[in-house]
């Protein structure tokens, strides 16, 4: 029995723009009469679509090679889930196609497609999804990631520096980027709620865009990371899942600014290690999950996947990175990298005075005082120490040549804001590292009758 399709199909491949028209209405009218009240029979009859779109680049002219693709909302309907990868591939094909027209098709029939895809299942009140839906409903959802996936790798083979210009997609030329950044922010994300796939299929190792290398690099990191919660007995308080998270949502003033709050709340679990070669495993560890984990912010690449994305689109880079190293920017003064070592050498030579100072008379009478005169306990004194340490060793890292250069900017805000980032293994907030400074400088009024009023005001 031939498929009562078959004509209509064929109409729409050749026919003259009326009859075309006349056609996909009984093709929609088949739809409604046929296969909605017996769904087996009306399915059947759609798969000659699946035999129609590998003869696709047969159809002559651009024109009827769009009315097939407007056409594909009825079957998409019909067989789209079943089938969904058959319809993806077609879809990721000929949206790379060099008519606009065949472009515009294709992201409008893609949105009957991703209606039809059932990623999410309701029961009636009380009852549960059986095992069949609810792996039906995950397999949807990662056939929607890889499909978005897909999307976004296109978009990066197809991206051209002269489209960072454009605000709005609408305003980009007419282009298979411009298509794709439709299909993907029109169609395939249109909403929170797609969106929230999207993210849920990346956090959960939706990592399609990794090569085979780097998928293998990840299982690394991975076992690496088990290991060191296997070693740490941290197992039940740190997991893999609680990294990858923190990783996926960090977030920062600076990309330096969101790894330091990401390697302070990891060294928060290992604040008993006090070895520096244990300490150095830790930390190279997890910088390696950080640069090979995806980040939201990132659009779910990692930092080490968006470097190879930028080599690869600027090849003389690489180049000119050994060639010349980067300007420094100091003060809003861009200067270059042996200006600014030169300044460096020079503040360094500048500091010796300084220096010597605090680390053969300021520090340890510190500790005498903070110990004997002030008795306090023990790991009090090591707190206070440790903070004294860091405060000058900062200091004289930002430049200042003596202490009376030190402003109390960065005595009551920089230093203490500061270290919540950037000092691993402490737990000390800004109100603690401010309080033990006033430690530090009491004992400095005392000792060296340093005037303390510009930092503290009168009576510290």
């Amino acid at each position: 029995m031939e498929n009562p399709l078959k004509n209509l199909i064929e109409i729409i491949k050749a026919g003259s723009p009326e009859e075309v028209k006349e056609a996909q209405k009984k093709v929609e009218e088949f739809w409604h009469e046929v296969f909605i009240p017996k769904r087996e029979e009306g399915r059947r009859t759609f798969l000659i679509f699946l035999d129609e779109i590998k003869k696709f680049d047969e159809i002559q002219d651009i024109d009827h090679q769009a009315y097939f693709i407007n056409t594909l909302k009825w079957p998409f309907w019909s067989i789209g889930e079943e089938y969904f990868e058959e319809w993806a591939d077609f879809i990721l094909k000929y949206i790379q196609h060099p008519s606009g027209k065949i472009r515009q098709a294709i992201v409008s029939a893609t949105d009957y497609l991703i209606i039809d895809i059932r990623v999410d299942l309701k029961t009636d009140f009380g009852k549960e999804l059986s095992k069949e839906d609810k792996q039906r409903t995950k397999k949807n959802r990662e056939r929607f990631g890889n499909f978005v996936c897909a999307v976004e790798n296109l978009l990066d083979k197809y991206y051209e520096p002269r489209f960072n210009r454009y605000k709005y997609i609408s305003s980009m030329p007419v282009s298979v980027y411009k298509s794709l950044q439709k299909l993907l922010v029109e169609v395939l994300l249109r909403s929170d709620y797609y969106e929230k796939l999207y993210e849920d299929f990346l956090k959960n190792g939706g990592l399609i865009r990794t090569t085979p290398g780097e998928a293998e690099i990840i299982s690394r990191v991975e076992d690496r990371l088990q290991k060191l919660i296997d070693q740490y007995n941290l197992n039940g308080k740190l997991t893999l899942k609680m990294i990858k998270d923190w990783i996926w949502q960090a977030s920062g003033d600076t990309t330096m600014d969101a790894v330091n709050r990401f390697h302070k709340k990891v060294f928060g679990y290992f604040n008993n290690v006090r070895d520096i070669t244990k300490l150095n495993e830790i930390l190279h560890a997890f910088k390696d999950a950080w640069n090979h984990f995806p980040h939201q912010f990132l659009r779910g690449k990692s930092p080490n996947l968006m470097v190879k994305e930028t080599l690869k689109k600027n090849p003389n880079l690489k180049r000119k990175e050994v060639d010349r190293m980067p300007d420094f920017i100091i003060g809003g003064q861009k200067i270059s990298w042996d200006d600014y070592w030169a300044m460096t050498r020079e503040a360094e030579e500048l500091q010796k005075p300084f220096r010597h100072w605090v680390k053969e008379d300021v520090l340890p009478k510190y500790k005498d005082f903070l110990a004997i005169e002030e008795r306090l306990p023990s790991e009090i004194v090591k707190k206070n120490c440790k903070v004294a340490e860091i405060f000058f060793g900062r200091a004289m890292w930002l430049g200042f040549i003596s202490f009376d250069e030190i402003g109390p900017e960065f005595v009551k805000y920089g230093f203490p804001r500061w270290w919540q980032t950037h000092v691993l293994g402490s737990n000390l907030d800004e109100n603690e590292v401010w309080h033990s400074l006033k430690y530090l400088f009491r004992f400095l009024e005392i000792k060296y009758n340093v005037n303390t009023e510009k930092f503290f005001g009168p009576g510290l």
